[in-house]
């Protein structure tokens, strides 16, 4: 591995900054291995969308959706020294072998296609900041909306009076179930506020 083996984040990210010449291989090698930690070590989210809805695939097949919290800026840096196919490829990779070895026995035997979205596409794709499908951070301090649950019920009202809000940007954690929580939460606001 030469003379550079870096196993952290930040570290890796630092040693982007001082990189010159030869030491480009170096940093190369050590993203790798740290992504392989970082796949092997990791939580993933799964999804099957077909289980709710058959028609989401052809009859016999399935969709699995892998979820895993990848860094922006790592992202950025792999795409500015000119290697970002190889290491996306390489995260599908690490997955699919996770996936197998723990979950899906013969995974990879009976995959028919795959592809990969990164905080670079999503930065791409809908113009968010760093890639964020969340809205904000987790690593800068309280989010800027209420996110205790015992307050959940107090996210929908605003400083106007009379106007609520709801959505998936309403508390945090946010999401597709924090919308339709918000949504009733505040419909039933709305309906206290009109009785008389």
């Amino acid at each position: 591995m030469g003379s550079l083996r870096i196993t952290g984040l930040e570290t890796l990210k630092s040693a982007y900054r001082n990189l010159s010449g030869p030491n480009q291989a170096d940093w190369k090698k050590s993203v790798l291995y740290y992504l392989e930690g970082f796949v092997r070590y990791n939580t993933l989210e799964i999804s099957i969308p077909v289980l709710r809805d058959p028609a989401l695939a052809p009859e016999g097949h399935t969709g699995l959706i892998c979820s895993i919290l990848l860094d922006y800026e790592l992202c950025r840096m792999v795409k500015e020294a000119g290697w970002f196919d190889e290491f996306r490829l390489r995260l599908e990779d690490l997955l699919l072998d996770v996936m197998e070895a723990k979950l899906y026995p013969d995974l990879k035997e009976h995959l028919v296609d795959r592809f990969s979205i990164t905080p670079l596409s999503i930065e791409q794709e809908v113009g968010s900041s760093g890639g964020a499908i969340t809205g904000w951070s987790f690593e800068e301090g309280p989010p800027p909306v209420v996110h205790e649950m015992g307050r959940i019920g107090s996210a929908v009202h605003t400083p106007a009076p009379g106007v609520f809000q709801a959505g998936q940007w309403t508390y945090s954690p946010s999401g597709v179930p924090i919308a339709l929580l918000t949504g009733k939460l505040a419909a039933d606001a709305i309906k206290k506020d009109l009785r008389p």
